[in-house]
Parts: C-alpha cells; structure tokens; sequence
C-alpha cells in the first residue's frame, strides 16, 4: 500500500466515511442557493462559506477550459454559483512556481476588488496550474478538474436508498471532480476562519474532522499549517513540521511551530527530532495566511514584479515563519531566543536549494533571501494544527493514481463504476470505469487495478485491457457496430498491462495518441526507455519519416521532448490505431514515409482545449442518453 495507512482498521475507515458524508450534506446545502435567492439566506449561511474561490491555471488556453468546466458545473448544480470563481493563469514567462502564482494572484485580486474589500474576504486558493509530468492524462486539463470515483450521492446518508428510483438517480449522478472534493474536505474552514487565504493544491485528498476547528491565532502576521502524520518515506517528498517536543503537540489545536524543513532526507528529520515515537512524521499539505501576510507578500511583489524564477509557496514562505514563543520551556534561554520572529529553529540556508524547482535560475537564491527579509522584518509567524485522526492522500503519480483507484478509495465508500455504460458481459474485477462506453463489443477483457475514464469503445471485435492501466479520452467506434464472430471487421484494440495511453486534441482539428508505460520515467535524461527499449531505438525509426516536423529533436534527451506519437488529422480513432502500430511495432508502414510525430511537451504547446471540452461534453450526453432510454 502507499499512503494510505489504515487499510486494516475497520473502525477508522468508518469514520473517515462518517466525516465525508456530514461533509457532503452540508456542502449539498450550499447548492440550494442561487444567485436569485441569495440574499433570502440567512446572514450566517452566506457568510460560512468562501466569499471568491480562485483557481491557478498554467495558461490562457488551460484558463479558458477551465472557465468552460466551471460554467458547466454550476449550470449541472455540481458546485455553488452563488459565489464568484475567478480563474487566474500566469504570466507569459518564465515558470514562476506555486509561489510566484500566489503572489500574481494577490496582486489580481488587489487590482480586482481592491485593497479594503479584500481584507474582509475568506479567499480559497487552489493552485492548478502545472504540467502533471508524473501523471500525464492531467498534463492538459489540470488536475483539479480530475474526475475521483464518488459522487454527489455519498452524502445522502438515507435509510431508503435501497429504493429502486433512488438507485437510477445514483446512476445518472457524474463523479465528483477534485474541485468538488476539496469544497467537501475544506467545508467547514471559512466558518472557523478570519478573513485570509486559505491555500491548497489539487493534486491530494484530506481526510479528517474540522467540525470544532479553530484558526483564531492571538496574533496577526501568522500562518497556520494543517498537518498530517505521514511515513518518512512520504515524508521526503514533502514538509515536514518540527516542534520543541514532537511528542507532545496538542492534536486538533494550534500549536506554535518550531522549524519547517521542505522534502528533508530521512537522516535530516532524524537529526531535526521530526520523527514520533510511532515513527511517522508530521506533514504538510494546506495552510491559512492572514491579511496582514498578504499585504507583506504584496508588498514583495509591487517591489519585485514581474517574477521570472521558480518561487515555493511552501519552501519559500513556510521555511521563513516559526512561532514567535517555546511552547514548553519559559526559561531566560528560550525568552531570549524568543524575541527573534523567526524562533530558535529557522534558519536562513535553503537559498541555494535546486531540488525544489524544474529550472535553478542563479537570480532565485536573492529572490528567496528578499522574500525572507519581507516576512522576517514583519515577525510573521507559523503555527500548525496536527490533525488527529487524520489521513493524507497523494494523488500525483500513474501509481498512486492506479492504487488509490483501485484499492484504496473503495474502502472508504467509493464506487467502481461511475456514470458508464458497459455490456453485462463485462467482468470488472476492481477497475475503476469513469464516465466511458462499453458497448457491442464482441470479446471484452478488461484486467485487474486499471482506471478506464473518458472513452468510448462501440463495436470491436476485441477489447483487451491489461493490468495496471490507465486509459483515457480513447474513442474507437466501429461503422459496424453489430459485430459477429463471422464479422468483416476483426480489429482488435489490446492495451498492454502497465500502459499509459489517452488520445489528445491539438490544435487545426489533428489528434495525438501518447503511449507509455507506467514505470516509464518522462523527465529522466539518463537513458530513457520507452517500455523497456532505449529511445534511440525508437528516435532512428522516427528519423527514417521523411518530415520536418518531428521538432529536429531525433536526438531527444527524455521521453517528455521525444517526438514518438505519430498525428492524425482524421480523428481519435485514426489516432488511437496509428499510435498502437507505430509502437507496438516498432517500425513504420511504407505509407507513413511522410507521418509526422509529436512529443508529449510538443502536444502541451498545441494543445486544443476547446476540441478536449466537446469530445468529453458529447460523450457525457451520449451517455445520459442511453441511461435515460433503459430507465424508460
């Protein structure tokens, strides 16, 4: 298992659903208010919720789809449209981090409400913007519009849902998107928070209680952390909080915080006494920042813009904050050392840290130390909330994607099967099939532990899915969809266990299939494989195409730049059976002389999100369709 750490405790695992359920009632509340009747509500109920939910997007293109999915949203009452969303991209530039969109967000919202109505605000925060290269199927269109294997429906904690029409609505309900998720995780945080920023990133899950949670710090200036235990091994990939006595921190409550260290070594968190008695470490994952923070970090930026280097808004700001008082000792020692804003554990020293950014620019070591000097001059502070019980879960690779699909997310109430339509013949074993088609195919095989989402599969003569796939936004429907075994038609798709493959649009109406396996490392530059094979095995056959636009990159140094993926300008499904014949055979057909190739970050730069938003909308109505005509 991975990182969730209570797949044998029965009763934890009850909880965890108890809590999401009460979370999701009370989120379905927030659905019932509409522009129209907001100002009927009581006072209370408006103001416990977020006054703007801001979403980070990599850029315009990614912006636009964004708005696209949230307008579809509230129009389908998945998300509340009684409250502005406002989608902010980042600049044309540099890559500027989560850190750097944090600062460009601040200074938007500035320019948009102005400085004295943003400090009465609650602004939830989510950073979206990325290119998912450890997950790809999200490299487009982002991770916080991901779809998870729940719904709407695992609120309705009703005794009569056995009934057979409160069934056929769980049919027809479409699964949650990690947006929907992390409205439910983070219900109850603006009614226990003061007007701030509440930060989070969507490519996790939080399970825990925050009914009677308090984020009333005594002082401005603060940020407040949530934390969950986690393994050293999760540990290394993430911060981890220090505090004077590990063992004694105060669950569910503030506790000043002594040090932040940002994906330490094993070895470091031992030195820093990070570690429990029980082994694990504490955490991060969201955190809260007041307005007076705000104002400092906007104060960074009108002196500093634009930002054009990779700025953390975990390292770089969490890293500078400690608390301002020992939480146990009050001899003359800690008193002294306690004047100093930054405590008695942080340090200065992680200006010159790379393994935090894509690109170490040698500007970026000034930039942290002036963000330093803002938060330090200013006593900022950090505090942290342990959460207990609590579980962590990351959802930013193929295999933790593929393991909490398939094995994890069930034993907390999730489904299998999510607004699909599949033959009976189907045996689903624990995959999980997402808002996809399965139908009128004559021989379908679909393996253990793969995420089948988005597609659309009507009359193959073979459907193979191995082990340990995901497999997304394939199209393939036959002219003749009533095939026999006495058929013409004898294609047959077979996916390859421990596969990646999803059908992409790109811009002027063409497609690319791209096609990997799962262990395959897409940013390494150290003898990249494609399924075992060397790359330059497959960049000498793509050179043997008489075509210029292959990016002249036939001597591409990782699988992310590689121009491997042959283009379509016919559909998904030419795509599709373009991709598995170039590289299942590992040579090209005399008439693909002239076939031209893309690479995934190529795919990324054409990408047309318009055409991804169609082909995903027709299929969601062909599916409502055909639910609608068995219902009938």
């Amino acid at each position: 298992m991975m990182e969730l750490g209570f797949e044998n405790d029965i009763d934890l695992l009850k909880k965890y659903q108890t809590i999401q359920s009460r979370k999701t009632k009370d989120y379905k509340k927030f659905l019932e208010i509409k522009q129209d009747n907001k100002n009927q509500q009581p006072l209370d109920m408006i103001s416990s919720f977020w006054d703007v939910i801001v979403i980070t997007a990599i850029d315009s293109l990614q912006k636009e789809y964004y708005e696209q999915v949230l307008k579809e949203k509230m129009n389908q009452n998945q998300i509340p449209s009684f409250i502005p969303y406002v989608v902010i991209s980042d600049p044309v530039g540099e890559k500027i981090g989560c850190g750097g969109s944090t600062l460009y967000v601040l200074k938007t919202l500035s320019t948009m409400f102005g400085d004295d109505k943003i400090k009465t605000m609650k602004i939830l925060l989510l950073h979206a913007g990325g290119y998912s290269k450890r997950l790809p199927n999200h490299s487009t269109t982002g991770k916080i519009f991901a779809s998870i294997p729940c719904t709407l429906g695992i609120g309705n904690n009703n005794n009569n849902s056995d009934k057979e029409e409160e069934r056929e609505d769980e049919s027809k309900l479409q699964a949650c998107s990690m947006l929907e998720i992390k409205l439910i995780i983070l219900i109850d945080i603006p009614k226990r928070m003061k007007p701030g920023v509440f930060l989070a990133c969507s490519d996790d899950i939080e399970l825990f209680e925050s009914k009677e949670m308090s984020f009333n710090s005594s002082e401005d200036g603060t940020f407040i952390a949530l934390s969950q235990p986690g393994t050293l091994d999760i540990g290394v990939g993430h911060g981890v909080f220090i505090l004077d006595d590990v063992n004694q921190y105060k669950p569910n409550q503030l506790n000043p915080c002594k040090k932040f260290i940002h994906k330490p070594s094993k070895e470091k968190m031992k030195n820093e006494n990070a570690i429990l008695s029980n082994g694990l470490v504490l955490m991060d994952s969201c955190y809260y920042f007041d307005h007076k923070v705000s104002s400092i970090l906007l104060n960074y930026y009108n002196q500093n813009n634009p930002i054009n280097c990779e700025i953390d808004a975990y390292s770089d700001f969490l890293q500078v904050s400690s608390s301002s008082s020992s939480s146990s000792s009050s001899s003359s020692s800690s008193s002294s050392s306690s004047s100093n804003p930054l405590g008695k554990g942080a340090e200065p020293n992680y200006f010159e840290v790379k393994s935090n950014v894509t690109k170490f620019l040698p500007h970026l070591p000034k930039e942290r130390e002036k963000i330093y000097n803002f938060l330090n001059s200013s006593k900022c502070k950090l505090e942290m909330i342990p959460m207990s019980p609590s579980a962590f879960i990351h959802i930013g690779t193929c295999h933790e994607y593929i393991e909490h699909f398939t094995i994890n997310f069930p034993k907390l109430g999730f489904k299998n099967l999510i607004f699909s339509e599949i033959s009976n013949s189907i045996s689903n074993n624990n995959s999980v099939i997402l808002h996809s088609i399965l139908l009128n195919n004559l021989n379908t095989i679909i393996n253990d532990n793969s995420v089948i989402e988005y597609c659309n599969f009507k009359g193959i003569n073979k459907l193979s899915i191995g082990n340990r796939c995901i497999v997304s936004d394939l199209e393939f429907e036959n002219d003749n969809q009533q095939i026999s075994s006495s058929s013409s038609s004898n294609i047959s798709i077979e996916i390859p266990s421990n596969s990646f493959i999803q059908t992409l649009s790109i811009s002027d109406n063409r497609y690319v299939t791209i096609f990997f396996g799962i262990d395959d490392d897409l940013k390494s530059t150290t003898n990249p494989k494609l399924f075992g094979i060397p790359l330059k095995e497959y960049n000498s056959i793509n050179s043997n195409s008489n075509n210029n636009n292959n990016n002249n990159n036939n001597n591409s140094n990782s699988l992310w730049n590689a121009p491997l993926f042959p283009i379509s300008k016919v559909s998904p499904k030419d795509s599709l059976l373009k991709t598995l014949n170039h590289l299942q055979t590992k040579q090209n057909s005399n008439n693909e002389s002239q076939q031209s190739y893309y690479s995934i970050e190529q795919c990324l730069n054409e990408k047309d999100l318009s055409k991804q938003f169609i082909r995903r909308s027709k299929l969601t109505n062909e599916i409502l369709n055909l639910k609608n005509k068995i219902i009938k």
